[in-house]
């Protein structure tokens, strides 16, 4: 059995770890507003460019008490950015930047799913 610490951290560094890396994509939508589009332009494109992190922000709030929803939605999220983000050689920072800390999130919900338990159980004992 996991120390109850280290599963309440284990459980909490899963969420925050999406809520980072949700942050972190969002900055790459600020680059909208450096052109001079009309204001509804603006928002278009803000929006578009916010998809991925709209997208990782569902799938936590469906894996938020299923760790093992989690884990497999965060999986096929980092695959689904592999396809689309990491295209040649040269997009190979993108893999760094964007699939591996994604694939890190799913193995913080997988450890949370398999090793560690759900938190409340634990507590419960």
């Amino acid at each position: 059995a996991v120390e109850p610490r280290l599963a309440k951290s284990i459980h909490w560094a899963a969420r925050v770890a999406v809520v980072v890396i949700g942050g972190f994509l969002s900055l790459f939508s600020l680059d909208v507003f450096e052109t001079q589009s009309p204001p509804l332009e603006l928002l278009a494109g803000f929006l578009v460019h916010n998809i991925p992190t709209i997208a990782l922000i569902a799938l936590l709030v469906f894996a938020w008490k299923r760790p093992a929803i989690g884990f497999v939605a965060f999986l096929v999220a980092a695959m689904l950015f592999a396809i689309f983000f990491v295209r040649d050689f040269y997009a190979l920072p993108n893999l760094v930047l964007f699939v591996l800390p994604i694939l890190l999130i799913a193995a913080l919900f997988y450890i949370d799913w398999k090793w560690v338990g759900a938190p409340s159980a634990s507590a419960a004992k």
